[in-house]
């Protein structure tokens, strides 16, 4: 968005979304345990190096965005791309969980009940939920939502190529994602006036904002007390805990 000229931007792509499930597609599909994680790594690389060729020579970035269920293999990307600049975004996990639960938008708790990551049914372990089939839907996707998060939090600290941003407090008004995160996480210029303007115009596209630049309206639906369920608290009361937010 800053530069588009030198930049490409990659979203949820399945390819890079199969490889990063690989070891857990096969214990789950298949019940094998044994996944080669230097396979995984090798074979990962050539589909990020085929992902990014292109033979304009303006292109100089390349930013890739996971879909929400792959976050949990971030450390596998890392692994790979050990330079690779990084953000993870958080925010209240009563209304992740409740917009996550609508229909047409279940995908990601339906496969968290099926098909539960290590990290997802360790952390049930940890806190008493041994059998994780008994779960319902809605309390294994909030063990989906704590195992990314601790594992975001975990390669926070031991990496300092990255960065966890809290959606309510510093992406709401857009002025920090301008004024720090592209500059200081990314390395993106945001000081002129162009590439300002052009970044708050596409932020003032996201629901909640109006205008064109980028302005909170201070009011967002989902957020909405009275539209979160009781099913939705007691599981993240459940697997959260006190520790709603970092």
């Amino acid at each position: 968005v800053a530069h588009p000229q030198s930049t490409r931007v990659v979203v949820e792509n399945p390819a890079i979304s199969y490889l990063l499930n690989a070891c857990n597609d096969l214990r789950i599909k298949h019940a094998i345990s044994d996944c080669n994680p230097l396979a995984q790594k090798l074979a990962l690389l050539d589909i990020m190096y085929l992902v990014g060729r292109t033979n304009d020579s303006f292109e100089a970035n390349m930013y890739i965005k996971l879909s929400p269920e792959d976050n949990e293999y971030m450390a596998v990307l890392l692994d790979s791309f050990p330079d690779a600049k990084w953000t993870f975004t958080y925010r209240n996990p009563d209304v992740v969980l409740s917009k996550n639960l609508q229909k047409y938008r279940d995908s990601i708790c339906r496969k968290a009940k099926v098909a539960p990551s290590n990290a997802a049914m360790e952390h049930a372990q940890m806190i008493g939920a041994d059998d994780f089939t008994a779960l319902t839907m809605a309390e294994a996707c909030s063990a989906h939502m704590v195992a990314m998060r601790n594992i975001a939090m975990k390669e926070s600290k031991s990496r300092s190529t990255g960065r966890l941003i809290d959606y309510d407090s510093e992406l709401k008004t857009g002025t920090l994602l301008i004024d720090e995160i592209l500059p200081n996480v990314f390395g993106i210029d945001t000081a002129d006036m162009v590439t300002r303007s052009r970044v708050s115009d596409q932020i003032g596209k996201k629901s909640g904002r109006t205008g064109g630049n980028g302005t909170w309206r201070g009011y967002d639906p989902d957020e909405d007390e009275s539209n979160i369920s009781m099913e939705v608290k007691h599981a993240n009361n459940k697997f959260f805990g006190n520790r709603r937010y970092l």
